[in-house]
């Protein structure tokens, strides 16, 4: 999402690394990265099934119904060598998540001195913060807990954190001074996926 998120908003190059499967799926999210034009030189076409969700929509939240748990993608690690860091090191930053499979490989990176920034789902912080730059998170509680939430995640190492909190719009913390913007409300919700990531691509570009 942030690959193809980044073009549509006007940077100059993006760029995809990692698997798909040769399923229907693979072959769909690919014509769109390439209709995109996205760069997924990196990637390699595997034999299996390429990740999938199913979502939909109750009383405008999003509600997930299942998924394979990445398909092939989750099955495969993707390892970096040192020609693929050289790759990584024309882009301004890398951006991975819980979901990517990549916790293994990020201490490379932050070792080849590129900016990592990292969308966190699940609570293991203290793995993962110490290796990365910017910090992405969404959060329900009172803004009081937010704020304690984001000192957590700076004390352990991030310049930036960020939490969104849905209606209650975001909060962002650099160690000093907490920033808030609040959320623009929307007369129509289609489909609420990706809505993080375009927020995490639009603020890192």
């Amino acid at each position: 999402n942030l690959c193809a998120y980044a073009m549509m908003f006007g940077v100059e190059k993006s760029a995809y690394m990692g698997y798909f499967g040769d399923d229907e799926n693979a072959e769909y999210v690919i014509s769109i990265l390439e209709k995109l034009g996205v760069e997924m030189i990196k990637c390699k076409q595997l034999h299996g099934e390429n990740g999938w969700a199913k979502v939909t929509l109750v009383d405008g939240d999003r509600t997930f119904l299942g998924c394979n748990e990445g398909g092939i993608r989750g099955e495969t690690p993707y390892i970096l060598d040192r020609f693929d860091l050289e790759y990584i090191k024309q882009f301004d930053l890398v951006h991975s998540g819980n979901y990517c499979f990549t916790e293994s490989e990020l201490s490379k990176i932050k070792e080849a001195h590129i900016p990592i920034s990292f969308d966190f789902s699940d609570e293991y912080y203290k793995k993962i913060v110490p290796m990365i730059d910017y910090a992405f998170c969404s959060f329900d509680g009172t803004d009081e807990e937010a704020e304690e939430h984001l000192k957590m995640i700076i004390g352990l190492g991030a310049k930036l954190a960020v939490a969104s909190r849905g209606a209650e719009g975001c909060i962002l913390y650099d160690g000093s001074t907490f920033y808030k913007q609040p959320a623009a409300p929307l007369e129509k919700v289609v489909d609420t996926m990706g809505a993080g990531d375009s927020l995490i691509t639009s603020f890192l570009i």
